[in-house]
Protein backbone atom coordinates (compact mmCIF):
# COMPACT_ATOMS: atom_id res chain seq x y z
CA UNK A 1 0.00 0.00 0.00
CA UNK A 2 1.36 3.30 -0.55
CA UNK A 3 0.63 6.26 1.26
CA UNK A 4 -1.85 7.94 -1.79
CA UNK A 5 -3.56 4.24 -1.05
CA UNK A 6 -3.52 4.62 2.59
CA UNK A 7 -5.23 8.25 2.62
CA UNK A 8 -8.11 7.47 0.20
CA UNK A 9 -8.58 3.90 1.20
CA UNK A 10 -12.42 3.59 2.59
CA UNK A 11 -12.12 0.03 3.72
CA UNK A 12 -10.85 -0.79 7.41
CA UNK A 13 -10.09 -3.90 6.56
CA UNK A 14 -7.51 -3.10 4.06
CA UNK A 15 -6.35 -0.52 6.69
CA UNK A 16 -5.75 -3.09 9.08
CA UNK A 17 -3.95 -5.50 6.94
CA UNK A 18 -1.72 -3.52 6.00
CA UNK A 19 -1.27 -2.76 9.54
CA UNK A 20 -0.95 -6.54 10.92
CA UNK A 21 2.01 -6.82 13.41
CA UNK A 22 2.64 -3.34 14.15
CA UNK A 23 -0.22 -2.06 16.58
CA UNK A 24 -0.31 -2.90 20.44
CA UNK A 25 -3.30 -3.83 21.64
CA UNK A 26 -4.19 -1.02 23.24
CA UNK A 27 -4.45 0.39 19.80
CA UNK A 28 -6.03 -2.45 18.03
CA UNK A 29 -8.61 -1.95 20.71
CA UNK A 30 -9.39 1.27 20.63
CA UNK A 31 -9.98 1.16 17.10
CA UNK A 32 -12.44 -1.34 17.40
CA UNK A 33 -14.15 0.72 20.34
CA UNK A 34 -13.88 3.85 18.75
CA UNK A 35 -16.00 1.59 15.36
CA UNK A 36 -18.63 1.29 18.40
CA UNK A 37 -18.68 5.00 19.25
CA UNK A 38 -18.80 5.93 15.58
CA UNK A 39 -21.91 4.11 14.64
CA UNK A 40 -23.20 3.52 18.55
CA UNK A 41 -25.13 3.69 20.65
CA UNK A 42 -26.89 0.25 19.89
CA UNK A 43 -30.10 -0.32 20.58
CA UNK A 44 -29.88 -3.24 22.60
CA UNK A 45 -28.95 -2.76 26.49
CA UNK A 46 -26.79 -6.17 26.05
CA UNK A 47 -24.56 -4.51 23.11
CA UNK A 48 -24.38 -1.07 24.80
CA UNK A 49 -23.17 -3.12 28.18
CA UNK A 50 -20.66 -5.00 25.94
CA UNK A 51 -19.41 -2.03 24.34
CA UNK A 52 -18.80 -0.41 27.59
CA UNK A 53 -16.43 -2.96 29.19
CA UNK A 54 -15.05 -2.74 25.44
CA UNK A 55 -13.43 0.57 26.60
CA UNK A 56 -12.59 -0.52 29.83
CA UNK A 57 -10.35 -3.50 28.76
CA UNK A 58 -8.85 -1.03 26.21
CA UNK A 59 -7.64 1.34 29.04
CA UNK A 60 -6.80 -2.07 31.22
CA UNK A 61 -8.98 -0.92 33.85
CA UNK A 62 -11.99 -3.30 33.60
CA UNK A 63 -12.45 -5.48 36.58
CA UNK A 64 -12.37 -9.44 36.18
CA UNK A 65 -16.08 -9.29 37.33
CA UNK A 66 -16.50 -6.57 34.73
CA UNK A 67 -14.61 -8.76 31.70
CA UNK A 68 -16.99 -11.73 32.77
CA UNK A 69 -20.10 -8.93 32.96
CA UNK A 70 -19.54 -7.97 29.51
CA UNK A 71 -18.92 -11.17 27.92
CA UNK A 72 -22.19 -12.78 29.14
CA UNK A 73 -23.78 -9.63 27.06
CA UNK A 74 -22.29 -10.13 24.30
CA UNK A 75 -22.67 -13.78 24.48
CA UNK A 76 -26.14 -13.79 24.91
CA UNK A 77 -27.12 -10.99 22.39
CA UNK A 78 -25.60 -13.22 19.76
CA UNK A 79 -27.53 -16.30 21.07
CA UNK A 80 -30.94 -14.51 21.10
CA UNK A 81 -30.17 -12.96 17.61
CA UNK A 82 -28.94 -16.11 16.71
CA UNK A 83 -31.60 -18.32 17.29
CA UNK A 84 -29.00 -20.86 19.71
CA UNK A 85 -31.57 -20.20 22.65
CA UNK A 86 -34.68 -21.03 20.60
CA UNK A 87 -37.29 -18.94 18.95
CA UNK A 88 -35.78 -15.08 18.23
CA UNK A 89 -37.50 -12.72 20.32
CA UNK A 90 -38.61 -9.85 18.26
CA UNK A 91 -36.51 -7.73 19.14
CA UNK A 92 -33.43 -9.52 18.22
CA UNK A 93 -35.20 -10.02 14.67
CA UNK A 94 -33.52 -6.91 13.50
CA UNK A 95 -30.07 -6.64 11.07
CA UNK A 96 -28.67 -4.30 13.77
CA UNK A 97 -28.99 -7.07 16.70
CA UNK A 98 -27.02 -9.46 14.24
CA UNK A 99 -24.15 -7.20 13.29
CA UNK A 100 -24.07 -5.27 16.95
CA UNK A 101 -24.03 -8.57 18.65
CA UNK A 102 -21.43 -10.30 16.80
CA UNK A 103 -19.27 -7.15 16.75
CA UNK A 104 -19.18 -6.55 20.63
CA UNK A 105 -18.73 -10.61 21.22
CA UNK A 106 -15.31 -10.28 18.95
CA UNK A 107 -14.55 -7.20 21.33
CA UNK A 108 -15.01 -8.82 24.62
CA UNK A 109 -14.10 -11.87 23.98
CA UNK A 110 -11.41 -13.75 26.38
CA UNK A 111 -7.92 -14.22 25.02
CA UNK A 112 -4.73 -14.97 26.68
CA UNK A 113 -2.21 -12.78 26.73
CA UNK A 114 0.49 -14.63 27.37
CA UNK A 115 -0.95 -17.16 24.23
CA UNK A 116 2.47 -16.74 21.48
CA UNK A 117 -0.56 -15.78 18.99
CA UNK A 118 -1.74 -13.36 21.08
CA UNK A 119 -2.34 -9.76 19.34
CA UNK A 120 -2.64 -11.79 15.83
CA UNK A 121 -5.15 -13.29 17.57
CA UNK A 122 -6.97 -10.02 18.68
CA UNK A 123 -5.99 -8.27 15.24
CA UNK A 124 -8.59 -11.07 13.33
CA UNK A 125 -10.75 -10.48 15.88
CA UNK A 126 -10.96 -6.64 15.84
CA UNK A 127 -10.80 -6.75 12.45
CA UNK A 128 -13.85 -9.03 12.38
CA UNK A 129 -15.99 -7.07 14.60
CA UNK A 130 -15.20 -3.63 11.89
CA UNK A 131 -16.69 -5.95 9.15
CA UNK A 132 -19.90 -6.54 11.33
CA UNK A 133 -20.00 -2.93 12.36
CA UNK A 134 -19.83 -1.93 8.89
CA UNK A 135 -22.97 -3.97 7.64
CA UNK A 136 -24.89 -1.84 10.16
CA UNK A 137 -27.98 -0.40 8.90
CA UNK A 138 -29.01 2.20 7.73
CA UNK A 139 -26.61 3.52 5.65
CA UNK A 140 -22.88 0.71 5.55
CA UNK A 141 -21.73 2.68 2.97
CA UNK A 142 -21.21 5.42 5.56
CA UNK A 143 -20.12 3.02 7.85
CA UNK A 144 -17.62 2.26 5.90
CA UNK A 145 -16.09 5.71 5.28
CA UNK A 146 -16.31 6.56 9.03
CA UNK A 147 -14.75 3.25 9.60
CA UNK A 148 -11.68 3.89 8.00
CA UNK A 149 -11.09 7.40 9.03
CA UNK A 150 -11.37 6.02 12.99
CA UNK A 151 -8.38 3.95 12.05
CA UNK A 152 -6.54 6.91 10.50
CA UNK A 153 -7.45 8.65 13.84
CA UNK A 154 -5.87 6.12 15.30
CA UNK A 155 -2.73 5.34 14.17
CA UNK A 156 -2.26 8.54 11.92
CA UNK A 157 0.24 8.45 8.54
CA UNK A 158 2.77 5.57 9.20
CA UNK A 159 4.24 6.89 5.85
CA UNK A 160 5.24 9.69 7.99
CA UNK A 161 7.48 9.64 10.70
CA UNK A 162 6.61 12.45 13.20
CA UNK A 163 8.99 13.38 15.94
CA UNK A 164 6.91 14.76 19.24
CA UNK A 165 9.16 17.53 20.84
CA UNK A 166 8.82 16.89 24.21
CA UNK A 167 8.44 20.88 25.30
CA UNK A 168 5.16 20.82 23.36
CA UNK A 169 3.82 19.18 26.28
CA UNK A 170 3.19 21.85 28.43
CA UNK A 171 1.06 21.76 31.59
CA UNK A 172 -1.99 23.58 29.53
CA UNK A 173 -1.62 20.93 26.51
CA UNK A 174 -1.03 18.00 28.71
CA UNK A 175 -4.62 19.18 30.97
CA UNK A 176 -6.65 19.62 27.48
CA UNK A 177 -5.48 16.52 26.29
CA UNK A 178 -6.50 14.52 29.21
CA UNK A 179 -9.74 16.23 29.56
CA UNK A 180 -10.23 14.91 25.52
CA UNK A 181 -9.67 11.78 26.32
CA UNK A 182 -11.68 11.34 29.45
CA UNK A 183 -14.54 13.02 28.47
CA UNK A 184 -14.51 12.20 24.89
CA UNK A 185 -14.57 15.68 23.99
CA UNK A 186 -13.21 16.18 20.38
CA UNK A 187 -14.74 19.57 20.20
CA UNK A 188 -11.86 21.00 22.11
CA UNK A 189 -8.83 19.35 19.86
CA UNK A 190 -9.06 22.81 17.86
CA UNK A 191 -8.35 24.21 21.24
CA UNK A 192 -5.60 21.78 21.84
CA UNK A 193 -4.31 22.83 18.74
CA UNK A 194 -3.95 26.21 20.12
CA UNK A 195 -2.48 25.27 22.87
CA UNK A 196 0.40 23.44 21.18
CA UNK A 197 1.12 26.07 18.80
CA UNK A 198 1.79 28.43 21.98
CA UNK A 199 4.33 25.52 22.60
CA UNK A 200 5.99 25.90 19.26
CA UNK A 201 4.50 23.00 17.66
CA UNK A 202 4.68 24.24 14.25
CA UNK A 203 4.41 20.43 12.51
CA UNK A 204 1.33 20.76 9.71
CA UNK A 205 0.08 16.98 10.19
CA UNK A 206 -0.45 17.94 14.03
CA UNK A 207 -2.07 20.78 14.11
CA UNK A 208 -4.41 20.00 10.77
CA UNK A 209 -5.50 16.77 12.63
CA UNK A 210 -6.42 19.02 15.44
CA UNK A 211 -8.73 21.10 13.37
CA UNK A 212 -10.02 19.06 11.01
CA UNK A 213 -13.58 19.17 11.15
CA UNK A 214 -14.76 16.35 9.59
CA UNK A 215 -13.25 13.49 12.28
CA UNK A 216 -14.62 11.60 13.60
CA UNK A 217 -12.55 11.55 16.55
CA UNK A 218 -12.14 8.48 18.80
CA UNK A 219 -9.56 7.85 22.17
CA UNK A 220 -6.96 6.91 20.51
CA UNK A 221 -6.61 10.19 18.35
CA UNK A 222 -3.16 9.64 17.64
CA UNK A 223 -2.00 13.59 18.73
CA UNK A 224 -3.18 13.38 22.01
CA UNK A 225 -1.97 10.16 22.45
CA UNK A 226 1.27 11.82 21.72
CA UNK A 227 0.41 14.41 23.91
CA UNK A 228 -0.06 11.75 27.02
CA UNK A 229 2.74 9.39 25.75
CA UNK A 230 0.45 6.62 25.15
CA UNK A 231 1.41 3.75 22.48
Amino acid sequence: MTETEWLACRTSRKLLAFLRGRLTERKLRLIGCGCCHVVGPFALAECRTAAAVADRIADRVASATEMAEGYRAANYARDMATGTMGAIPRRYRTREAWCASWAVHELVVALDPDFPGYLQALHDCVSSALDHLSDLPPNPAVNRLNQSRVVRDVVGNPFRTIQFDPAWRTSNATLLAQGIYAERAFDRLPILADALQDAGCDNDDILNHCRDPAGPHVRGCWVVDSVLSRE
